[in-house]
């Protein structure tokens, strides 16, 4: 389904994706954040992560394409999703590699395993959220987001949760979204901010 077009730029609701699309998914999602959990288990469970999702019709992925290509995107989850039961034993190993030059792994994995999320009822959740660098500071985030609210609506949900440890975007949620901030802990250096606000 086409959403607008404006210089170049288009932006789309995907309820199904290629191999190739997964791929650019991984390339922005890797490169604009790097220190997210999942990518230390390999790129073949963030495939399977997204194509699971998709299976259980558990998302919606929102794009932003230049050229054909996409250069922005928002994963937006309706329910819950057991990710364990896409973890295997090489992924395991690979994260526990990168765990021996990161440390810090081990112990952000354990508290968000321990720790989990409550999110509000009538609530649908922006999972990953990301812009290549290359176009970031021209209003695709923002118009990522309006898109994702108008989904959710469809959908019939009321609120939208999510939680980022970026904390310029969270005070975007916060301060332009009139977003609740329902929790915010550390795990080291990283300051995670959990937020949700109703839907006009």
């Amino acid at each position: 389904m086409k959403i607008n077009k404006k210089n170049s730029l288009s932006f789309k609701v995907l309820s199904s994706v290629s191999e190739d699309k997964i791929k650019q998914l991984y390339d922005i999602h890797l490169k604009s954040l790097p220190n997210d959990i999942i990518h230390f288990f390999g790129y073949d469970i963030e495939k399977k992560y997204i194509l699971g999702l998709i299976e259980e019709n558990k998302c919606r992925i929102i794009v932003a394409l230049s050229n054909k290509s996409i250069v922005g995107f928002i994963i937006l989850r309706f329910g819950f999703f057991n990710i364990k039961k896409i973890i295997d034993l090489s992924s395991i190993l690979r994260f526990l590699i990168n765990s021996i030059l990161n440390p810090m792994l081990i112990l952000r994995l354990t508290y968000q395993l321990l720790k989990p999320n409550i999110i509000p009822k009538q609530s649908c959740e922006i999972d990953y959220f990301a812009v290549s660098n290359r176009f970031k500071s021209q209003g695709i985030g923002k118009k990522l987001l309006k898109i994702a609210e108008k989904t959710a609506k469809e959908k019939k949900f009321k609120k939208i949760f999510t939680k980022t440890y970026n904390k310029k975007l969270a005070y975007f949620y916060i301060n332009k979204k009139k977003a609740v901030l329902l929790n915010k802990y550390k795990i080291l250096h990283y300051l995670y901010f959990c937020v949700y606000w109703k839907i006009n």
